[in-house]
Parts: C-alpha cells; sequence; structure tokens
C-alpha cells in the first residue's frame, strides 16, 4: 500500500498531522514549514523500506519527530536570540493556568515564551513533552516513536515539567 502513495497523496494525507507536529517544536510558521517539507522528503525516500510493523502514521511522525530533533541541534550548535522581555513569565503562566484569555499580543508573548522555555531543556525532554503535552499522545505512543519504555517517557515528563516550573519560578 504505501509503496503505491505519490509525493502528493502523501502530502495530502499526512500534512495537517505533520505540519502541527513541527508547529510544537518550531513556533515560526516558515520554521514549521521548512522542516515539514524535509520530513516528506525523507518519508517519500524512505518508503520502500516501510516494512509495516507499525501504522503507517507512527512511522511518518517518528521519522517527524527525529527530524525536528535533527534540526533543533542543529539550532543548538548556533544560538538565536533571547526570550521575550515586555511580558513577565510569572504573569503569562498564572494567566495561562488560571484559564483567563489572553489579548493577541500576549498569546503571542506566551507561545514565545513557551518555544524558549521548551528550547532550554535537554532535546529528549522537549521531544516528550511536545509529544505527549502539546500534541496528546499517550506515553505508550511517546514510547514508540523515541525508542523508548512507557515507564521512562512518564519519568522524563515528570521531571520535565518540574524543571519548567524551576525556570519560570
Amino acid at each position: 500500500m504505501p509503496g503505491a502513495l505519490s509525493f502528493d497523496d502523501l502530502v495530502a494525507r499526512w500534512k495537517v498531522r505533520v505540519f502541527r507536529l513541527a508547529g510544537r517544536f518550531f513556533p515560526r510558521p516558515e520554521d514549521a514549514e521548512d522542516v515539514a517539507q524535509e520530513v516528506f522528503l525523507k518519508v517519500f525516500r524512505s518508503l520502500p523500506s516501510y516494512r509495516g510493523d507499525a501504522p503507517l502514521e507512527h512511522w511518518i511522525l517518528r521519522i517527524a519527530t527525529t527530524t525536528c530533533q535533527d534540526e533543533l541541534r542543529r539550532r543548538r550548535r548556533r544560538p538565536a536570540p533571547g526570550a521575550p522581555g515586555a511580558v513577565s513569565a510569572e504573569s503569562l503562566i498564572e494567566q495561562a493556568l488560571a484559564g483567563k484569555a489572553l489579548d493577541a499580543a500576549e498569546a503571542d508573548a506566551a507561545r514565545t515564551l513557551a518555544a524558549t522555555l521548551l528550547d532550554r531543556l535537554p532535546e529528549r525532554d522537549r521531544v516528550v513533552l511536545t509529544l505527549l503535552d502539546l500534541e496528546g499522545f499517550s506515553a505508550a505512543e511517546v514510547a514508540a516513536f523515541t525508542g523508548s519504555t512507557r515507564a521512562a517517557v512518564k519519568v522524563r515528563a515528570l521531571r520535565a515539567r518540574r524543571a519548567l516550573r524551576r525556570m519560570v519560578a
């Protein structure tokens, strides 16, 4: 079945899922789009090696996760400028936890702050939190995507959330 997919079919079927995942790692839409395009090229070129021992979606998302991790590594070697300064982290976090609506500027600052805080986490922690908390995958699915165990994913997520709380405090 996967061998019969054209590149256009592949993109049409999975673009929303792949773009959303890339967008969780890279808040700038143009960065997420670049990574997503790279993902589709890798997936299409690798289709002949797809063994079918996991659902196609899991296989594609594993390639997407790995591609995002690779790009994060490249970016760490050439760091970008720092975090937003106008709105305090404590204020944004308190508003979000209280369920208060944010205006457009605050929402943009919150997205930038979240990306900055996540970027300060070790890569494996960032991947786990992105897949669990932002993408809504189960611990078992995240374990499959990352080549880890379910228990290790849960422990890593717990420690990563604690680290985020310390950063904000």
